[in-house]
C-alpha cells in the first residue's frame, strides 16, 4: 500500500510494520529469553530436535502465544533424546501433548530426484524400495547419489528417512 516508501523499522533481527505495529523476529536458542514479554501469534522453531534448550525456551515462549495462535516445530530427527520423549506422547491416546504430529518423507519432496541414466538397474535392496515405497528410478538415482557423501550411508535414515519409525 506504501508504493515502495518503507514505513516502519528493522535491524538484523526483527522487522516492524508501523502501520500495525506488528512485525517479524528471528532469535536464535541460548542467552536470550525469547518470546517472554509479548505476544507471539506465530512461532516457527527449526531443527527443534537438536537443541535441549528448546524446552527451556518453550515454557516461556508458549506463554506468549494466544490460544488462536500457531507454534510449528519442525526437526530432522536426533535418536532418543528429549525431543523423541515428547514426539511419543503426542502419538499416545488420548493424546497427551498439545502438538500434533506429523511426518513428510523425503519421497515426498520432488527436489530429491535426479535422471537415473540409461540402463538403470536397481539392487535388491532398492527394489524393495520401489515395491513397499513406491520409489521411482530418479529417486533412487538420487538415493544412490547422496550416499556416496562422507558419513551418509550411517546417517541417511536419520537425514532422510521414509518413516517416522526410520527417522
Amino acid at each position: 500500500g506504501h508504493h515502495g516508501v518503507w514505513r516502519g523499522r528493522h535491524n538484523r533481527r526483527e522487522i516492524v510494520f508501523a502501520d500495525t505495529e506488528s512485525g517479524v523476529f528471528v532469535g536464535m536458542v541460548g542467552g536470550q529469553s525469547l518470546g517472554r514479554g509479548g505476544t507471539v501469534n506465530n512461532a516457527h522453531l527449526s531443527e527443534r530436535a537438536w537443541n535441549d534448550n528448546y524446552l527451556e525456551l518453550e515454557v516461556g515462549l508458549l506463554q506468549s502465544i494466544p490460544a488462536d495462535g500457531n507454534i510449528t516445530r519442525e526437526t530432522t530427527a536426533n535418536g532418543y533424546n528429549e525431543y523423541y520423549k515428547e514426539r511419543i506422547e503426542e502419538h499416545a491416546s488420548p493424546r497427551r501433548s498439545i502438538f500434533i504430529p506429523r511426518f513428510f518423507a523425503w519421497k515426498e519432496h520432488k527436489e530429491y530426484s535426479m535422471p537415473a541414466p540409461d540402463g538403470f538397474d536397481p539392487d535388491e535392496d532398492e527394489r524393495r524400495l520401489m515395491q513397499v515405497h513406491g520409489l521411482t528410478f530418479d529417486q533412487l538415482q538420487w538415493r544412490r547419489v547422496k550416499l556416496t557423501e562422507p558419513g551418509m550411508r550411517e546417517k541417511f535414515p536419520q537425514e532422510y528417512p521414509l518413516t517416522e519409525a526410520e527417522a
